[in-house]
């Protein structure tokens, strides 16, 4: 089976894409897509580690063994599958590691906005609401389509508002937390906080 080169770079780039998919500003319809694209992509690159090992000895083999022979098992096909395979490994880890960051600041500067209508609120009534719906405005949602919501929680002195993306498979995801006293916590099993660029956000993995 002969696939062209550039057929092998377009379905390479096609597969990063999609796989970025949740990372990127678009309709929150594609949501559930995106992260199942992720996922699928993720498990994908685990069993990809293998097949790209076992291909690249039956290339090798090929090349010396059969170097006389007019027809070879894999072919360009073989090539498309291992370039797949490594392009979904390095797009689910390397690659991901970045778009995540870019993804997560993009949404606490979105975020902006509602903490202004939060703050707005208490100088007007002299507390923070105790629902987001309280403040009698359309809620803003976080442009990355893999971000569903911004999530807002009155504590006893002030308040946390907070999101939510995924890292691996649905099992793991980061919760990216803003607390204007920057008294961060976290939940699950991994305590440690991370810093952002941005005053009083601060991210954790929930597992």
């Amino acid at each position: 089976m002969k696939i062209n080169l550039k057929v092998t770079l377009l379905i390479n780039v096609l597969v990063l894409f999609l796989t970025q998919l949740i990372f990127i500003p678009g309709p929150s319809v594609l949501f559930r897509p995106a992260n199942w694209i992720f996922n699928a992509a993720q498990l994908a690159s685990i069993a990809g580690i293998l097949l790209t090992l076992i291909l690249i000895v039956w290339l090798l083999v090929e090349r010396f063994a059969f170097k006389k022979s007019k027809q070879r098992i894999l072919n360009s096909f073989g090539f498309l599958i291992l370039t797949l395979c490594i392009s979904t490994f390095l797009s689910t880890t390397y690659i991901s590691s970045f778009t995540s960051d870019l993804s997560r600041n993009l949404a606490i500067r979105e975020a902006n906005l509602l903490i202004h209508k939060i703050e707005d609120y208490k100088l007007a009534n002299g507390t923070y609401p105790h629902e987001i719906e309280e403040l009698n405005t359309e809620i803003p949602n976080p442009s990355p389509i893999g971000i569903k919501k911004f999530h807002y929680e009155r504590t006893e002195q002030s308040y946390k508002l907070t999101f939510q993306q995924n890292v691996i498979m649905g099992f793991n995801f980061e919760v990216v937390t803003y607390d204007p006293n920057n008294q961060h916590t976290t939940r699950g099993e991994m305590p440690t906080l991370y810093d952002t660029p941005y005053q009083n956000w601060k991210y954790y993995i929930y597992d």
